[in-house]
C-alpha cells in the first residue's frame, strides 16, 4: 500500500469556486485502486466560512489565520502530514486513473528521482514529440516542470528545507525551478500521469490574480532573490551591478531614475538616498525609493531643485525625449557625477521599437553631437548602458564619427557604433576606472 499526501491550497469565495474544489476530490478519490494506494487530501483554505463537510473526501480542511499565501498554505499542509510522497497541487484539477501509479513506477525505478509533474491529456497524447520515452528529465518551467502539480518525495524538504514564503502567488513556480538547480535536485515529466489543469479558473477573481502590480512585486522578488546566480550562469552584467559598481567605484550618495518600471532598479541600487519618477509605473513599493514622483520626466526637471551624483534615464526611448532627458540630467548631474543610458545598443534593427530599445541610440548620438566635451563608454550588457561622465579613463581610442541628421538610419549605426557610442568591455571598463588615479 502506498501512501499519499494530497496538499490543495484554495481560495474559495463563491460556490462556483467550492465546485471546482470538490471535483478535484472526487476524481482524486476514483483515480487509483483503493487498495493499492491511500491517498490523503488536505485542504488549506482561506476561507474563514467554509465547513469541513464542504469537502466531504478531504481528511483534513486546515483555515490558517492571516493573508492568503501559496507557499505558505503549502507549508503547512507539508507540516500537518506525513506519508513518504507528497503532491503539491492547484485545486483547479481532474485527476485521470492511474495518475499516482504512474509517478510512483518512475520513483521505483529511480532512486535518485525526488521530484516530478505530470502531463495533460492533451501533452499526453503529443508525448512522441519528447523523444524520452514516458520521462523527459529537466527543470524548465513549464517543460519539465508544471507549478500547478508538483511530487516530492517528503525526504526532499529534509535537502531543501521549507518552501519561499515571500513568494504568495506569483513565481512560485519559478522559485522551485531555482531551487532545483541549486541544490542538484533531480526532476522529471512523466508523461504517463495525466492530471488535467483547469487553467487557474480556481484563482480567477482573487485579489492577486488578474492584478498586475502583484505579478510585478513578486517577480521583483525573485529577481533579487536570484540575480546573482542567475547573471553567474550567463556570465553576463546587468544594470543594478553597473550601477551599484559606479556607486561603490566613486562613493555616490544620491540616485535618480527615470523611467522605473516595477522598481527593478530602484528597489536594488544601494545609494544612500534614491528618488523616482515615472508618470505611470507598472509597480512601485514605497521602501524602495525615498522618494517618488508620479511625473513625466519633463514635469519632474521643471520642479527639481537638487542635484544626483548618479542619474539613471531609461524612460520613454523616443529619439527627441532621451536628448531632453540627458540634456536635464546634465544640469542637475553633482560634479564628479555619472549618467547612465539604458537601451543604446539594440541587438537588430526590429529592437527599435518603441516597446523595447526605441530610438534611444539616436537621442545619445545627437546629444554626443551637440556635447564634444563629455566623455562617454558604452557596456554592452543589457541592450547597452552608456555612461556619461567627466574623466574617464575609457574615453575614446577612435575619433567620434559626426553623423548627419540623414545618417542617423540603421545601416549608419551597424557600421559605426563603436565610434558613436564608444563600445567597451565590462572588464576593459572596471580595470581601466579602478588603476585610473594609481
Amino acid at each position: 500500500m502506498q501512501h499519499i499526501d494530497v496538499i490543495m491550497p484554495c481560495g474559495t469565495k463563491n460556490d462556483r469556486l467550492k465546485s471546482i474544489t470538490q471535483v478535484a476530490l472526487q476524481s482524486l478519490s476514483i483515480s487509483e485502486d483503493p487498495n493499492k494506494v491511500k491517498f490523503h487530501p488536505v485542504v488549506v483554505e482561506s476561507h474563514p466560512d467554509v465547513l469541513g463537510f464542504d469537502y466531504k473526501q478531504a481528511e483534513k480542511v486546515i483555515k490558517p489565520e492571516g493573508d492568503f499565501g501559496y507557499h505558505r498554505y503549502l507549508n503547512i499542509g507539508v507540516a500537518h502530514t506525513d506519508s513518504p510522497y507528497i503532491c503539491l497541487i492547484n485545486n483547479d484539477v481532474y485527476f485521470y486513473k492511474g495518475w499516482a501509479k504512474a509517478l510512483i513506477q518512475e520513483f521505483e525505478q529511480d532512486p535518485e528521482l525526488m521530484s516530478a509533474s505530470p502531463v495533460t491529456m492533451k501533452e499526453h497524447n503529443h508525448r512522441a514529440e519528447i523523444g524520452q520515452g514516458g520521462i523527459w528529465y529537466g527543470s524548465e518551467k513549464n517543460v519539465h516542470l508544471k507549478g500547478w502539480c508538483i511530487f516530492v518525495r517528503r525526504e526532499l524538504f529534509n535537502k531543501i528545507g521549507p518552501l519561499d514564503e515571500q513568494f504568495r502567488f506569483w513565481g512560485c513556480d519559478l522559485d522551485y525551478c531555482q531551487i532545483l538547480d541549486k541544490y542538484r535536485i533531480k526532476h522529471a515529466l512523466i508523461t504517463d500521469s495525466i492530471i488535467d489543469h483547469r487553467g487557474c479558473s480556481s484563482w480567477r477573481g482573487h485579489p492577486e490574480s488578474d492584478n498586475e502590480p502583484y505579478l510585478w512585486r513578486d517577480n521583483l522578488k525573485y529577481w533579487i532573490k536570484w540575480r546573482k546566480q542567475t547573471l553567474e550562469a550567463k556570465n553576463t552584467h546587468d544594470r543594478v551591478e553597473v550601477l551599484n559598481w559606479l556607486i561603490h567605484r566613486y562613493g555616490y550618495k544620491t540616485y535618480l531614475e527615470i523611467g522605473t518600471s516595477c522598481d527593478w532598479c530602484l528597489a536594488q541600487v544601494k545609494a544612500e538616498n534614491k528618488t523616482g519618477v515615472d508618470p505611470n509605473p507598472q509597480w512601485h513599493g514605497a521602501e524602495n525609493s525615498h522618494v517618488f514622483y508620479y511625473k513625466t520626466s519633463d514635469q519632474f526637471f521643471e520642479l527639481n531643485q537638487r542635484q544626483y551624483d548618479l542619474i539613471f534615464i531609461d524612460g520613454l526611448h523616443e529619439k527627441d525625449q532621451v536628448y531632453r532627458d540627458l540634456t536635464n540630467a546634465q544640469k542637475i548631474l553633482s560634479p564628479g557625477g555619472a549618467i547612465v543610458v539604458h537601451d543604446t545598443l539594440p541587438p537588430n534593427e526590429d529592437y527599435q521599437a518603441s516597446t523595447r530599445c526605441g530610438e534611444t541610440w539616436k537621442g545619445v548620438v545627437s546629444y554626443r553631437y551637440d556635447n564634444p566635451e563629455l566623455h562617454v563608454a558604452t557596456l554592452p550588457e543589457e541592450f547597452g548602458l552608456t555612461i556619461f561622465k567627466q574623466n574617464l579613463e575609457t574615453r575614446e581610442e577612435q575619433p567620434f564619427m559626426p553623423p548627419r541628421p540623414d545618417e542617423l538610419d540603421w545601416d549608419f549605426f551597424i557600421r559605426n557604433k563603436a565610434s558613436l557610442l564608444n563600445c567597451v568591455s565590462w572588464t576593459k571598463f572596471t580595470l581601466k576606472e579602478r588603476l585610473k588615479h594609481y
